[in-house]
């Protein structure tokens, strides 16, 4: 989908996939609006693909640290783009999006006990970040679609006999 722009005003009709007509002064920024997906790591080595700040860890109820890793299937909402282009910019993935997801395992994360994370509330520490995130980014054009809860990593104190 692209939105057209001239000399910094943006033209709030969205533009669909296909033939679009525009001045030739005028500038068109194509936005992604298919399902993305957003993976955290709780090991560097695993997150280099992804990006230098993918990974994870955070602190759990008792207050150990635990690394996720976790994937976020999100899209941009098609009618809201041309207002998230002049709000937030074409990068909003980046300035709106990964922040939001961080701040909410964080908050649903400490939540929990390191035990509770490796058996029984894996899935509900999934819905809960994923009803975080709802709320936290419907205003912004962004729906979320699915939280994955892959694996969880405990430190080594913990894991070793």
């Amino acid at each position: 989908m692209g939105v057209v722009h001239t000399f910094g005003v943006v033209d709030n009709n969205e533009r669909a996939p296909g033939l679009v007509f525009k001045a030739p002064w005028a500038s068109l920024t194509t936005m992604n609006v298919r399902t993305q997906q957003l993976t955290f790591s709780s090991r560097a080595e695993d997150a280099a693909g992804v990006g230098p700040d993918q990974t994870i860890r955070t602190l759990t109820r008792e207050g150990l640290t635990v690394g996720l890793d976790i994937t976020t299937l999100f899209r941009l909402e098609f009618d809201r783009a041309p207002i998230v282009f002049s709000t937030i910019g074409p990068n909003y993935v980046q300035v709106v999006v990964t922040p939001a997801i961080r701040n909410a395992i964080h908050d649903v994360v400490a939540q929990f006990t390191a035990e509770s994370l490796y058996t029984s509330a894996r899935t509900e520490v999934a819905s809960q970040v994923e009803a975080a995130l709802t709320h936290a980014l419907a205003e912004r054009g962004v729906v979320i679609e699915d939280v994955l809860l892959h694996a969880v990593s405990f430190p080594n104190v913990i894991t070793q006999p």
